[in-house]
């Protein structure tokens, strides 16, 4: 997912959304506040009956890795 983010900012977005690849039929409009609310902060996550469903950052967020 790591990748993923870098890639797309790379790309020159300020802001990105990934969703977990079993949640297709994921709402739009789900995708669309997430989107929203990274004009007001770096982070957003949302809820799905078994763990996280979103994820998404800004390209100012600060996201660290194990590695």
């Amino acid at each position: 997912m790591l990748h993923a983010f870098k890639f797309i900012f790379a790309g020159g977005a300020k802001r990105a959304v990934v969703i977990r690849t079993d949640s297709p039929a994921l709402d739009r409009n789900i995708i669309l506040e997430a989107f929203e609310r990274l004009k007001k902060t770096s982070c957003v996550l949302g809820p799905a009956f078994a763990g996280i469903i979103l994820w998404g950052w800004t390209l100012s967020a600060q996201v660290y890795s194990k590695r």
